[in-house]
């Protein structure tokens, strides 16, 4: 059963906003229980003034106040601030966080652009697979850069060309004239050595929601942010539109808010030019970064080398107070069944598994679409989008012997029919399993498959005879149909 850790709260004092996260605990697929944000504008005129902006510094001095008296309200153990840009580069950033310190009582941290780059490169490790290429993190202040080789970090390097920077009083900004500084700064980072035919990770607000608009133009059919990859072919229609727009036409035409929508055309420029200048195959968009990189750098090398994706399984599971266990069985039980599928295919099976009972204690005639929801939308880590699809479908089949295509039509174009068959065959030998062992650890011992001469076979030890009744021998069916194989129950 997975340990349930103690609460940790950072609280990011940003160049645009101040946001606070508590996380479910110090682990290898931290999830947030709770996300809050205050726009602040702390680097508002920064450029002019080479200070804070005295409005956005006490806006930003009562969200702290705020944050941290949430956070003991809601008994988080560890509570950790850390200032970024506008801070590290205003005059008056140190007597700032003093002055948070000698109020609240904590310390702010403010990190180096080095360290700044070098957690946001952490974030993207923390929560996708094998990244190759550059990461890059876009704050109302700077631009984070860092090569990223599967764990391993190259030098970052922190530039100046945050939006804040440039906006004038109205939320515009002279688009040639940053262009040019765009231009000159990204020639101090070794972009086109590490970026070429590799992808460029894409963290921060406004490249979030640069997907988010490039989701919505195209009907992509899942709005999960996390690990969304596009290649730059696809994806520059919608740069080169943001762009050119105002700030008003954005606001119009997305929905987004006032403040938000100011830095869009800001982070689409920017994404313009770095494509232009590193030539990356895809765009990978993170939903984690510095916040995510910070936690994962306090992590032991034990700890870090855990699979991210089979680590939030796990505590998914625990949540609802099922043991793990079980489903590392389920898996090796299954694993007959598919003798000819790789590693990677196969740790995508083990997920499933452990997430077998995820929906076990809702009601029956929405278990199948509960449990297929909850992985679609989840804050799972550590898979990509057909692999988060595959997860969900097979799930759906678990808990649902009739695929309704009314729920799972949306996703089809995600999965190939092979695929989407593995994952009939996965649910449905779950819900076998569930017949023979009450999803019980242990439960399954004495009973296997196998696939002999165009047949499916469960081997029951005579000890265990008894289970062999209509609903096994139905299920056995019910599985061989999937496989298009016939059925044998053999006592041993």
């Amino acid at each position: 059963m997975t340990i349930i850790s103690p609460l940790i709260a950072v609280i990011d004092i940003g160049s645009n906003s101040v946001r606070l996260v508590i996380y479910d605990g110090l682990k290898r697929s931290p999830m947030s229980v709770f996300n809050e944000k205050i726009l602040c504008g702390l680097a508002n005129n920064l450029e002019q003034t080479g200070k804070l902006s005295i409005d956005g510094a006490k806006r930003a001095k009562l969200a702290i106040g705020r944050f941290l008296k949430l956070s003991k309200i809601m008994h988080v153990k560890e509570i950790h601030l850390f200032a970024t840009s506008a801070v590290r580069d205003a005059k008056d950033g140190n007597s700032f966080a003093k002055d948070i310190s000698r109020t609240y009582g904590y310390k702010i941290n403010i990190l180096t652009g080095q360290q700044e780059a070098e957690f946001a490169g952490f974030g993207v490790i923390s929560s996708i697979s094998e990244p190759k290429g550059v990461v890059g993190d876009l704050g109302g202040g700077s631009l984070e850069l860092i090569a990223v080789s599967d764990t391993k970090i190259g030098t970052g390097q922190s530039l100046p060309i945050g939006p804040l920077r440039f906006l004038d009083n109205d939320g515009f900004f002279n688009k040639r004239h940053v262009q040019k500084i765009i231009q000159e700064y990204l020639q101090e980072f070794p972009l086109e050595y590490e970026l070429e035919n590799n992808h460029f990770y894409a963290v921060g607000g406004a490249f979030r929601r640069l997907a988010s608009i490039h989701i919505t133009k195209n009907k992509y059919p899942l709005r999960v942010v996390q690990n969304y990859k596009v290649p730059v072919k696809d994806i520059m229609k919608t740069v080169e539109l943001v762009s050119r727009m105002s700030q008003e036409v954005v606001c119009r035409t997305y929905g987004i808010s006032n403040k938000r929508s100011s830095l869009l055309p800001f982070a689409a420029l920017l994404l313009k030019e770095i494509i232009a200048a590193g030539k990356p195959k895809n765009i990978v968009f993170s939903a984690t970064g510095v916040r995510e990189g910070f936690l994962y750098s306090k992590l032991s090398k034990k700890v870090k080398n855990k699979d991210p994706l089979l680590s939030g399984c796990e505590d998914m599971i625990a949540r609802i107070s099922r043991d793990c266990d079980y489903g590392y069985e389920l898996s090796d039980w299954i694993f007959p069944l598919f003798r000819n599928i790789s590693e990677h295919e196969k740790r995508l099976m083990l997920g499933a598994c452990i997430l077998s009972e995820i929906s076990c204690y809702e009601n029956t005639e929405y278990k199948a679409e509960l449990a297929y929801r909850r992985v679609l939308d989840s804050s799972l880590t550590g898979l990509n989008h057909k692999e988060r699809v595959f997860i969900a479908k097979s799930l759906y089949c678990r808990y649902s012997r009739h695929p309704d295509e009314a729920i799972l039509k949306e996703m089809q174009p995600l999965l190939n029919a092979r695929r989407f068959k593995d994952a009939q065959i996965i649910g449905s030998s779950m819900r076998l399993a569930r017949s023979l062992s009450g999803s019980i650890k242990g439960g399954l011992q004495g009973t296997s498959l196998s696939v002999k001469n165009g047949r499916l076979i469960l081997h029951i030890s005579k000890d265990k005879k008894e289970l062999a009744g209509e609903v096994v021998e139905k299920r056995m069916r019910q599985l061989g149909e999937v496989m298009s194989l016939g059925t044998i129950v053999n006592l041993i």
